[in-house]
């Protein structure tokens, strides 16, 4: 980290810690962003919040910038998905918000496996967050990037997925951007 300090001043950069989850190991995290921060670094931790409140408030005055996973609102669906509830996820975000640190949630948009109707359940998904405080939002549209590789491995590609009617997120988009003061970025175009 140390020998890169040079490339992270001139490109006005970072350090991001992404994972699996960064916060499974916050004590070794801890020494790492202690070191990056005596060092003047700017840090940024992608998350998906699932740990004790302990691991995570310790590191917090560290970070500058959180990018935070909310895979699913809705708790059975979320169980569905991942294995896990989302209490704790949701927990922990709350908590967050009321600290003095930039958060960004994200929000992978998949059809066919955490959506099912954009139109409707974005809309409710977004104004949930927005009412524990969320202020910043960035969608994640899936991408079929990796079926190629599938392909040549030949493998069958198990992931059902629909594609996206750009028209409907972008009309939800805008809906939530006229009626909240919040911030929506879409992170790639949306192929559909």
């Amino acid at each position: 980290m140390t020998n890169d300090i040079e490339f992270y001043e001139q490109s006005e950069g970072g350090l991001t810690l992404s994972g699996g989850e960064p916060l499974s190991q916050s004590n070794g995290l801890l020494e790492l962003l202690k070191k990056a921060k005596r060092n003047n670094l700017h840090i940024c931790l992608d998350t998906t919040g699932y740990c004790d409140w302990v691991n995570f408030e310790k590191v917090l005055e560290y970070v500058d910038i959180i990018l935070y996973d909310v895979k699913q609102i809705k708790d059975e669906e979320h169980k569905r998905l991942t294995g896990v509830s989302n209490h704790l996820i949701l927990e922990n975000l709350k908590l967050c918000l009321k600290q003095k640190v930039k958060i960004i949630v994200r929000i992978p948009v998949i059809l066919g496996q955490n959506f099912t109707d954009i139109e409707s359940e974005l809309e409710e998904y977004i104004k949930n967050l927005i009412q524990i405080g969320v202020k910043k939002f960035e969608l994640i549209p899936y991408h079929k990037f990796g079926e190629q590789k599938y392909e040549m491995l030949d493998r069958e590609y198990i992931i059902s997925v629909k594609d996206i009617n750009s028209n409907e997120i972008w009309k939800v988009i805008n809906n939530l951007l006229e009626e909240y003061d919040v911030s929506i970025k879409v992170s790639r175009p949306i192929i559909s």
